[in-house]
Protein backbone atom coordinates (compact mmCIF):
# COMPACT_ATOMS: atom_id res chain seq x y z
CA UNK A 1 0.00 0.00 0.00
CA UNK A 2 1.78 2.70 -1.14
CA UNK A 3 -0.25 5.49 -0.25
CA UNK A 4 -0.39 4.10 3.33
CA UNK A 5 1.03 7.47 4.71
CA UNK A 6 -1.50 9.58 2.71
CA UNK A 7 -4.11 7.52 4.95
CA UNK A 8 -2.99 7.81 7.92
CA UNK A 9 -2.48 11.15 7.40
CA UNK A 10 -6.29 11.87 6.41
CA UNK A 11 -7.65 9.76 8.84
CA UNK A 12 -6.14 11.61 11.64
CA UNK A 13 -7.54 15.01 10.10
CA UNK A 14 -10.71 13.20 9.60
CA UNK A 15 -10.55 11.97 13.76
CA UNK A 16 -9.60 15.26 15.33
CA UNK A 17 -13.03 16.36 13.54
CA UNK A 18 -15.80 16.28 16.83
CA UNK A 19 -18.71 13.96 16.13
CA UNK A 20 -21.26 12.19 17.66
CA UNK A 21 -18.34 9.46 18.99
CA UNK A 22 -16.72 12.46 20.68
CA UNK A 23 -19.95 13.50 22.25
CA UNK A 24 -20.43 9.79 23.57
CA UNK A 25 -17.46 9.64 24.80
CA UNK A 26 -17.87 12.87 26.76
CA UNK A 27 -21.07 11.72 27.99
CA UNK A 28 -19.87 8.30 29.30
CA UNK A 29 -16.37 9.84 30.68
CA UNK A 30 -18.31 12.96 33.01
CA UNK A 31 -20.93 9.74 34.45
CA UNK A 32 -18.98 7.20 35.29
CA UNK A 33 -14.80 8.50 34.73
CA UNK A 34 -12.16 7.67 32.96
CA UNK A 35 -12.81 3.86 32.89
CA UNK A 36 -16.34 4.61 31.44
CA UNK A 37 -15.05 6.85 28.67
CA UNK A 38 -12.56 4.63 27.30
CA UNK A 39 -15.07 1.48 27.32
CA UNK A 40 -17.07 4.11 25.05
CA UNK A 41 -13.85 4.70 22.95
CA UNK A 42 -13.07 0.14 22.72
CA UNK A 43 -16.73 0.29 21.49
CA UNK A 44 -16.49 3.03 19.08
CA UNK A 45 -12.95 0.89 17.39
CA UNK A 46 -15.19 -2.39 17.57
CA UNK A 47 -18.08 -0.40 15.65
CA UNK A 48 -15.57 0.84 13.13
CA UNK A 49 -14.14 -2.78 13.12
CA UNK A 50 -17.63 -4.05 12.07
CA UNK A 51 -17.70 -1.48 9.92
CA UNK A 52 -14.41 -2.33 7.92
CA UNK A 53 -15.18 -6.20 7.55
CA UNK A 54 -18.39 -4.91 6.17
CA UNK A 55 -16.62 -2.75 3.58
CA UNK A 56 -14.47 -5.60 2.81
CA UNK A 57 -16.77 -8.35 2.22
CA UNK A 58 -19.44 -5.54 0.13
CA UNK A 59 -22.37 -5.79 2.59
CA UNK A 60 -21.99 -2.09 2.77
CA UNK A 61 -22.59 -1.91 -0.64
CA UNK A 62 -25.80 -3.78 0.01
CA UNK A 63 -26.75 -1.21 2.31
CA UNK A 64 -26.04 1.65 -0.21
CA UNK A 65 -27.59 0.33 -2.72
CA UNK A 66 -30.94 -0.81 -0.87
CA UNK A 67 -32.98 2.36 -0.21
CA UNK A 68 -35.42 0.41 2.37
CA UNK A 69 -32.75 -1.31 4.47
CA UNK A 70 -30.61 2.43 4.70
CA UNK A 71 -33.92 4.31 5.63
CA UNK A 72 -34.35 1.10 8.52
CA UNK A 73 -30.75 1.41 9.57
CA UNK A 74 -30.58 5.52 9.44
CA UNK A 75 -34.08 5.72 11.98
CA UNK A 76 -32.63 3.45 14.11
CA UNK A 77 -29.20 4.34 14.70
CA UNK A 78 -30.91 8.40 14.83
CA UNK A 79 -33.26 7.01 17.23
CA UNK A 80 -30.45 5.58 19.49
CA UNK A 81 -28.54 8.61 19.40
CA UNK A 82 -31.51 10.69 20.57
CA UNK A 83 -32.48 8.17 23.41
CA UNK A 84 -28.51 8.63 24.75
CA UNK A 85 -29.21 12.40 24.13
CA UNK A 86 -32.39 11.98 26.51
CA UNK A 87 -31.00 10.11 28.82
CA UNK A 88 -27.81 12.82 29.41
CA UNK A 89 -30.27 14.94 30.17
CA UNK A 90 -31.94 12.97 32.55
CA UNK A 91 -29.13 11.77 34.21
CA UNK A 92 -28.27 15.88 35.03
CA UNK A 93 -31.62 15.93 36.79
CA UNK A 94 -31.58 13.01 38.66
CA UNK A 95 -28.12 13.57 39.87
CA UNK A 96 -28.49 17.45 41.02
CA UNK A 97 -26.26 18.38 43.41
CA UNK A 98 -25.19 14.69 44.55
CA UNK A 99 -21.45 14.00 43.95
CA UNK A 100 -20.09 12.63 41.38
CA UNK A 101 -17.91 9.61 43.22
CA UNK A 102 -20.97 7.91 43.53
CA UNK A 103 -22.16 7.69 40.01
CA UNK A 104 -18.50 6.26 39.28
CA UNK A 105 -18.88 3.51 42.14
CA UNK A 106 -22.07 1.99 41.63
CA UNK A 107 -22.61 -0.78 39.61
CA UNK A 108 -19.31 -0.06 38.04
CA UNK A 109 -18.62 -3.69 36.08
CA UNK A 110 -22.32 -3.25 34.32
CA UNK A 111 -21.63 0.50 33.12
CA UNK A 112 -18.59 -0.23 31.73
CA UNK A 113 -20.57 -2.64 29.98
CA UNK A 114 -23.21 -0.48 29.15
CA UNK A 115 -20.65 2.25 27.97
CA UNK A 116 -18.66 -0.45 25.51
CA UNK A 117 -22.34 -1.05 24.02
CA UNK A 118 -23.30 2.22 23.63
CA UNK A 119 -19.87 2.98 21.51
CA UNK A 120 -20.38 -0.27 19.82
CA UNK A 121 -24.34 0.45 18.64
CA UNK A 122 -23.71 4.02 17.95
CA UNK A 123 -21.62 3.28 15.19
CA UNK A 124 -22.78 0.11 13.90
CA UNK A 125 -26.24 1.65 13.27
CA UNK A 126 -25.05 4.67 11.47
CA UNK A 127 -25.40 3.85 7.89
CA UNK A 128 -23.40 7.19 7.23
CA UNK A 129 -20.25 5.42 9.03
CA UNK A 130 -20.67 2.58 6.49
CA UNK A 131 -20.90 4.73 3.51
CA UNK A 132 -18.02 6.75 4.67
CA UNK A 133 -15.38 3.64 4.97
CA UNK A 134 -17.21 2.18 1.99
CA UNK A 135 -16.20 5.19 -0.25
CA UNK A 136 -12.77 6.40 1.75
CA UNK A 137 -11.00 3.07 2.33
CA UNK A 138 -11.09 1.67 -1.70
CA UNK A 139 -9.55 5.02 -2.35
CA UNK A 140 -6.11 3.86 -1.15
CA UNK A 141 -6.02 -0.05 -2.13
CA UNK A 142 -3.90 -0.90 -4.48
CA UNK A 143 -4.88 -3.50 -7.25
CA UNK A 144 -1.76 -5.70 -6.75
CA UNK A 145 -2.52 -6.32 -3.02
CA UNK A 146 -4.93 -8.42 -1.54
CA UNK A 147 -8.10 -6.15 -1.48
CA UNK A 148 -9.40 -7.88 1.60
CA UNK A 149 -5.69 -7.62 3.72
CA UNK A 150 -5.21 -3.85 2.86
CA UNK A 151 -9.36 -3.18 3.87
CA UNK A 152 -8.60 -5.08 7.21
CA UNK A 153 -5.42 -3.12 7.61
CA UNK A 154 -6.85 0.36 6.97
CA UNK A 155 -10.23 -0.64 9.14
CA UNK A 156 -7.60 -1.76 11.98
CA UNK A 157 -4.72 1.29 11.83
CA UNK A 158 -8.38 3.83 11.70
CA UNK A 159 -9.33 1.75 14.90
CA UNK A 160 -6.07 2.44 16.56
CA UNK A 161 -5.88 5.73 15.71
CA UNK A 162 -8.95 6.68 17.07
CA UNK A 163 -8.52 4.96 20.09
CA UNK A 164 -5.79 6.92 20.98
CA UNK A 165 -7.16 10.20 20.37
CA UNK A 166 -10.00 9.21 22.33
CA UNK A 167 -7.93 7.82 25.22
CA UNK A 168 -6.14 11.71 25.17
CA UNK A 169 -8.93 13.42 25.37
CA UNK A 170 -10.52 11.43 28.03
CA UNK A 171 -7.67 12.00 30.21
CA UNK A 172 -7.83 15.44 29.59
CA UNK A 173 -11.25 15.81 30.77
CA UNK A 174 -9.78 13.76 33.87
CA UNK A 175 -6.96 16.00 34.15
CA UNK A 176 -9.72 18.67 35.11
CA UNK A 177 -11.70 16.94 36.72
CA UNK A 178 -11.87 18.76 40.25
CA UNK A 179 -13.48 21.49 37.75
CA UNK A 180 -15.84 18.83 36.40
CA UNK A 181 -17.13 17.26 39.57
CA UNK A 182 -19.09 20.68 40.91
CA UNK A 183 -22.34 19.28 40.38
CA UNK A 184 -23.07 22.59 38.84
CA UNK A 185 -20.73 22.02 36.16
CA UNK A 186 -22.01 18.19 35.93
CA UNK A 187 -24.89 19.48 34.95
CA UNK A 188 -24.17 21.86 32.64
CA UNK A 189 -21.83 19.64 30.75
CA UNK A 190 -24.17 16.56 30.60
CA UNK A 191 -26.88 19.10 28.71
CA UNK A 192 -24.52 20.18 26.42
CA UNK A 193 -23.41 16.64 25.10
CA UNK A 194 -26.78 16.05 25.72
CA UNK A 195 -27.87 18.69 23.55
CA UNK A 196 -25.22 17.43 21.01
CA UNK A 197 -26.18 13.89 20.67
CA UNK A 198 -30.27 14.47 19.87
CA UNK A 199 -29.09 17.26 16.88
CA UNK A 200 -26.77 14.30 15.85
CA UNK A 201 -29.33 12.20 16.32
CA UNK A 202 -31.89 14.58 14.31
CA UNK A 203 -28.99 15.23 11.49
CA UNK A 204 -28.98 11.37 10.42
CA UNK A 205 -32.48 11.36 10.40
CA UNK A 206 -33.28 14.28 8.15
CA UNK A 207 -29.65 13.56 5.92
CA UNK A 208 -30.60 12.23 2.44
CA UNK A 209 -28.38 9.41 0.95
Amino acid sequence: MSHYWLFVLMSIVLILTPGPDTALVTKSTLSYGKRGGTATALGVAAGIFVHTLFAALGLSLVLAKSVLLFEIVKYVGAAYLIYLGLTSFRSAKKHEGEPIHHQVEAGRLSQRGACFWQGVLSNVFNPKVALFFLTFLPQFVQPEGSTLVQFLVMGVTYAVLGTLWMLVYIYLIDYIRGWLQRPSTQRVLESVTGVALVLFGLKLALERR
